[in-house]
């Protein structure tokens, strides 16, 4: 799945599946687009989340945490944004888009809590402190498992 590659793999996955969303809506019409939309299974969308609580193998929270580890500073910093979209967006995103009515607002607070914890981890980056970064990848993944309680995992 989409956790499990390198991050241009992860990228172009993510782009492809965007991209054939909006060539369907474009040929096909707004409703039917919708319907012909391709959908990750739930399950397969909280495994890959899972894996990123996990801090499992190839993981973008991994890579973000080696970064921490040797001060990779400007990886950090450049990364963030890349886990920010692919994490939030299209994982968390997805997930939520399936979620029963009731669990949406606080799956809505999860994710954004965790593009915060993004900022602060590249703001802590871009300070070269470790003790932030370490803080705010603390808090990221505490979203995340609240975000796999909050379905059920």
């Amino acid at each position: 799945l989409v956790a499990a590659a390198g991050p241009s793999d992860r990228r172009r996955a993510v782009s492809q599946w965007l991209g054939g969303a909006a060539a369907a809506a474009v040929a096909l019409g707004p409703a039917a687009a919708a319907a012909a939309e391709p959908k990750v299974p739930l399950e397969d969308l909280l495994d890959s989340i899972a894996n990123e609580a996990a801090v499992g193998a190839g993981s973008g929270f991994r890579r973000l945490k080696e970064g921490v580890a040797a001060a990779d500073w400007k990886g950090i910093i450049s990364y963030t944004k890349e886990y920010d979209q692919v994490v939030r967006k299209a994982m968390l995103g997805e997930a939520k888009k399936q979620m029963d009515a009731e669990l949406k607002p606080r799956a809505t607070e999860l994710a954004n809590s965790l593009t915060f914890d993004c900022i602060a981890l590249n703001k802590a980056a871009r300070k070269g402190d470790s003790e932030a970064a370490e803080a705010a990848l603390g808090k990221c993944r505490q979203d995340l498992r609240d975000f796999l309680a909050l379905a059920g995992r």
